[in-house]
């Protein structure tokens, strides 16, 4: 038994009761007592002098609460529970006359919870981006904590109350999905923790969009259940559509760029295709539009300011909507 006030305690002599044999032993579920004693007292479950009263104070004492008792006319039967296990007191009468009993008590631990799996928290959490469709809020009351810290892709860090908020079914002529893939998952004791990519599809209006992110869900168990405490997410980068070049104002593109004494980029021109150079590195300026280029796999935006003269005096690398500039030297 974990914890001592709900292990059996040791009942001892008093002047009416005297235990003449006792034993203890483990069992896979809990622990056994058994004892032979004498005593004058009554056998009833109900008389304050009873023979169950002697086991029944001590008990108490020790952190049992009797949930039910029952009595026959040669055995007397209690069952007891704490907050950790459950336990059943058996009285048997072997003689009446000369106050020989048998008794044995027997604690019942209950048994350990089996760790969450990962199929189960794949199911919940598809269940939860399920629901995103419809604006069912059920699955996202049930499975985020009271307590819990939501930080989503675009940079907001909500509590439960507005994360719920948050789900509202999509407008009409709007529609789409939300699945799971490239899961990833570590449990250990009450904490779990679930890493997870999503695909989504959205359609509107009949005009077809994808996206994709990656989570990172940690799941706690408390009251009996497994629920998520704090969830994080962001969104993969892609690069936007190639849209078309106007080679015809590369010649205003070409030329040094510094950004301080010694830091020069170096854009060129070769076969009709745009390229920035730093330190040996030579990368593709791909067009979004004729005047706005990017870099394949590097987020943000390179663009060519023109002063009033009508002429191209800056290149800005444009990160994050915050803008590093490079004035035109040669």
């Amino acid at each position: 038994m974990a914890g001592a006030e709900t292990s059996l305690p040791a009942f001892g002599d008093t002047p009416d009761a005297k235990i003449v044999w006792s034993e203890r032993s483990q069992t896979a579920h809990g622990e056994v007592m058994r004892l032979r004693f004498h005593t004058g007292r009554q056998f009833s479950g109900h008389a304050r002098d009873g023979v169950s009263q002697f086991f029944e104070k001590q008990l108490t004492a020790a952190g049992w609460h009797e949930s039910e008792a029952d009595t026959s006319n040669e055995v007397f039967v209690s069952a007891w529970q704490s907050h950790e296990a459950r336990l059943l007191l058996s009285i048997l009468q072997l003689d009446a006359h000369n106050g020989d009993y048998f008794v044995v008590l027997e604690t019942i631990a209950p048994a350990a919870e089996s760790p969450i799996t990962q199929e189960e928290l794949v199911r919940r959490t598809q269940e939860l981006y399920d629901s995103i469709v419809p604006g069912n809020q059920a699955p996202w009351k049930k499975y985020f904590a009271d307590d819990c810290i939501f930080s989503d892709e675009k940079g907001r860090t909500m509590d439960k109350a507005k994360l719920v908020a948050d789900i509202t079914p999509m407008p009409a002529g709007y529609s789409g999905a939300i699945k799971i893939a490239n899961v990833q998952s570590r449990v250990s004791g009450d904490t779990a923790v679930l890493s997870y990519d999503l695909n989504e599809t959205e359609t509107i209006f009949g005009q077809n969009l994808k996206a994709r992110y990656h989570i990172t869900d940690t799941w706690l168990r408390g009251k009996g259940d497994w629920q998520i405490i704090a969830s994080q997410a962001h969104r993969y980068y892609e690069d936007p559509a190639v849209g078309k070049a106007d080679p015809k104002k590369f010649a205003d593109f070409i030329g040094t760029y510094e950004l301080a004494p010694g830091q020069t980029r170096l854009v060129t021109t070769e076969n009709g295709q745009l390229f920035v150079e730093r330190k040996g590195k030579k990368e593709e300026l791909l067009p979004e539009t004729s005047d706005l280029f990017f870099r394949k796999g590097v987020e943000g935006r390179i663009l060519f300011h023109y002063a009033d003269s009508g002429k191209i005096d800056a290149l800005i690398d444009r990160r994050n909507n915050e803008d590093v500039i490079w004035r035109k030297a040669k």
